[in-house]
């Protein structure tokens, strides 16, 4: 289960670089991963592929807020890659009531082979267009990285940082 928060708070020194340098990183993997590149890859596979690629680990970020955050770029993609498919069953219902063809369609969206049916293939073409993101001031932190409280009335958020990239923030 996912629990998201937004957060309108003043913006510390160290969070606008933060934010720039992951907008950087979510439109990159948006524009590397959004469309047809991910075709039969899991989650976790596209993960391997950037780790391995080595293409954000020199970028100044403590390494679990950019861990968190590509995975939730990654998410987000696959989020949008399902909702085509939806899309594409939908079409799939209205195109054919033969019961043999549309199990047939059926099980090559379900397994990423619908490339291999011209049908398929046009219509994931037509809903799962290239995505990209617009977003360039988020960034995820995991629950074990930042703590609560209140002072003087307002809610006091805390993001922990490694030292090696600058202070912890606190968001009023």
């Amino acid at each position: 289960m996912n629990v998201t928060r937004i957060l309108q708070a003043d913006v510390p020194k160290g969070l606008a670089a933060i934010c720039n340098t992951l907008g950087f990183v979510r439109a990159d993997i948006w524009r590397r991963y959004g469309a047809l590149k991910n075709v039969g890859k899991s989650n976790q596979d596209i993960r391997v592929e950037i780790a391995a690629g080595e293409y954000y680990t020199g970028l100044p970020v403590d390494g679990t807020i950019r861990n968190e955050t590509t995975k939730d770029i990654i998410n987000d993609i696959l989020t949008y890659k399902a909702a085509a498919r939806s899309l594409v069953r939908q079409a799939i219902h209205a195109r054919t009531k033969d019961k043999a063809e549309q199990k047939r369609l059926y099980t090559l969206l379900r397994e990423d082979k619908w490339q291999t049916d011209n049908f398929l293939h046009r219509q994931m073409r037509k809903h799962f267009r290239h995505g990209r993101s617009t977003v360039a001031n988020q960034f995820i932190v995991r629950s074990d990285k930042q703590s609560s409280k209140v002072v003087d009335g307002q809610l006091a958020i805390t993001a922990r940082i490694a030292k090696k990239y600058g202070n912890d923030i606190t968001l009023l």
